[in-house]
């Protein structure tokens, strides 16, 4: 009989005269060749020791495995035969997505019967056994012993018995074709292209919401602005009816009606509640009160209008709405002396201020008005303009007016300066 010594290389000075050089190829993705040979300094071969051992040395570890040396040649004669057929279903699985890579034990078995000179099954089952011991003492070799059911591997040793009794064979790392590297290689790119895909997308989604998001602001504002000047127009209308220039108080809820109708859709009822608001806060030429009317306390609104005299743009009792015009002038710019009076601009270019106020003015030709209203009080002067623009954001409410001269630009000054424009 035979009992399990320590793991220890075998030498070339061993009783062992047959070389397995060259039996084995590595199966690692790599260009370099191992040899798997006797000779090998790499190689570790756990040959049990015989009865005739001196057994005064310290006894080995239960959890040491062993194989006796005539078993080690046919068992890396096996892993030939084994390693081809591993390799190919490794490579089947990991390029083809065959079912699985491992061989089981009864798998291998049934392989190596079918080979041209079958051995006895028993002796099979020993060459196995001795193969796979080998295996789990040279990982390096590159196949691996595995338990397919709990996935154990070689590296725990409480699992080595149960391994070499019935573990499975396979190959973790193939070398693979081109192509199916190149594939593998793609498929592994494709969750970082999806991401970014969607990235993409989403960068695109949220990009077109904000813009939706401003237009809507900005026509949302413009429905506001056309809604408060619905109401002035109802206001100045239901004030140019009375007589004797009476004050006529508004309903709120009337004027609603008129305009949006007594049940109208959400959107159109945030609208008008805007406007509301605007008028409220903004608007200076309406009064909000309370007043009974009609026998009902409710909230109503009031036209206060300039006097015709003092306010040009009453003309035959007619409100000109829309068109900004000179209301009257608030200091005289030629009397003599004058800190106002300026006989001549040092420069042909004026900036007119206060002219607008950007946050209000919401018609789309609104500077194009302002425009024709500056030129139009600069020609009863004779003023030659060569240029006029409106600076549309400006808050103090800039126009820029450049004048044939300076004598020109001084006529230009005493025309505009000092007068209201609304």
């Amino acid at each position: 009989g035979s009992s399990p010594s320590s793991i220890y290389d075998v030498k070339e000075s061993d009783e062992i005269t047959v070389s397995p050089n060259g039996l084995f190829a590595s199966s690692r993705v790599t260009n370099q060749s191992f040899n798997f040979g006797l000779e090998d300094k790499a190689n570790v071969y756990p040959i049990c020791r015989s009865a005739e051992v001196d057994f005064s040395e310290e006894p080995a570890s239960p959890d040491e495995i062993c194989i006796e040396k005539p078993d080690i040649i046919p068992a890396i004669q096996m892993a030939k035969i084994l390693h081809r057929q591993l390799h190919d279903r490794a490579v089947a699985h990991q390029c083809a997505g065959s079912e699985t890579s491992i061989m089981t034990h009864r798998e291998a078995i049934k392989f190596l019967l079918k080979k041209d000179k079958p051995l006895l099954l028993p002796e099979l089952e020993e060459h196995l056994r001795a193969l796979k011991v080998l295996l789990i003492s040279n990982t390096h070799w590159g196949i691996l012993v595995v338990d397919k059911a709990t996935g154990a591997t070689s590296q725990d040793k409480t699992h080595h018995s149960r391994l070499i009794d019935s573990g499975a064979l396979v190959v973790p790392n193939p070398n693979l074709p081109l192509l199916c590297y190149m594939k593998l290689w793609i498929l592994s790119l494709l969750p970082l292209t999806l991401i970014f895909v969607v990235g993409l997308l989403a960068m695109y989604v949220i990009k077109y919401y904000i813009q939706y998001y401003v237009k809507r602001k900005e026509r949302d504002k413009l429905d506001v602005y056309n809604m408060v000047e619905q109401i002035i127009d109802i206001l100045v209308r239901e004030q140019q009816d009375t007589l004797n220039g009476e004050i006529v108080y508004v309903p709120v809820n009337h004027v609603r009606d008129e305009l949006i109708g007594s049940d109208p859709q959400a959107h159109t009822a945030v609208i008008w509640q805007q406007a509301v608001n605007y008028v409220r806060n903004h608007e200076s030429r309406v009064r909000c009160d309370l007043q009974v009317v009609n026998g009902e306390r409710c909230e109503v609104w009031r036209w206060v209008p300039r006097s015709v005299s003092t306010n040009p743009s009453w003309h035959g009792g007619v409100m000109k709405r829309n068109n900004k015009i000179w209301q009257g002038q608030a200091f005289d710019t030629t009397m003599s002396g004058s800190p106002n009076s300026l006989p001549c601009s040092p420069t042909p270019c004026l900036k007119i201020r206060h002219m607008f106020e950007p946050d209000v003015e919401f018609a789309e030709d609104w500077p194009v008005k302002i425009e024709d209203a500056v030129l139009e009080k600069c020609g009863e002067q004779g003023v030659r303009a060569l240029h006029i623009s409106v600076d549309r954001t400006n808050r103090d409410g800039c126009v820029y007016l450049k004048c044939a001269s300076q004598e020109d630009a001084g006529r230009a000054y005493q025309a505009l300066h000092g007068w209201w424009f609304d």
